[in-house]
């Protein structure tokens, strides 16, 4: 069983959970971009060398690209898709980007009339 203090403590993360949940897509957005923006403002005034952070940034692209390798070898791929029909439309779009070569449009012009008189059979 566990103490008191971690039954409190747990209570507010449940309580903070269901406030969060309860919010739009856009006010959890709109947080999400507020703590980015703090969290790189602390960064910026504690950290008194400041090529450490060029450092960093590099280190969260090496693990980011990590993370899209490591997608890609266990998954076969790295999109995020879930249906078969949306992993299927990625790829001639890719391919081929332009939207009217994707589903070309029957000729819509007559043929010229054959103008000799001794017609191929």
């Amino acid at each position: 069983m566990g103490s008191y203090e971690d039954a409190k403590r747990r209570a507010g993360v449940i309580k903070a959970q269901r406030w969060l949940g309860a919010r739009s897509q856009v006010q959890k957005t709109a947080m999400a971009a507020l703590a980015c923006a703090l969290a790189l403002l602390l960064l910026y005034v504690v950290i008194e060398d400041h090529d450490s952070l060029f450092v960093m940034a590099e280190t969260v692209h090496f693990v980011g690209i990590g993370l899209l390798a490591y997608k890609l070898v266990m998954r076969g791929h790295t999109c995020t898709l879930r249906n078969p029909s949306q992993t299927r439309r990625p790829i001639p779009l890719v391919l081929n980007p332009e939207p009217s070569t994707l589903n070309p449009q029957p000729e819509t012009r007559n043929p010229k009339p054959s103008t000799s008189k001794n017609p191929e059979p």
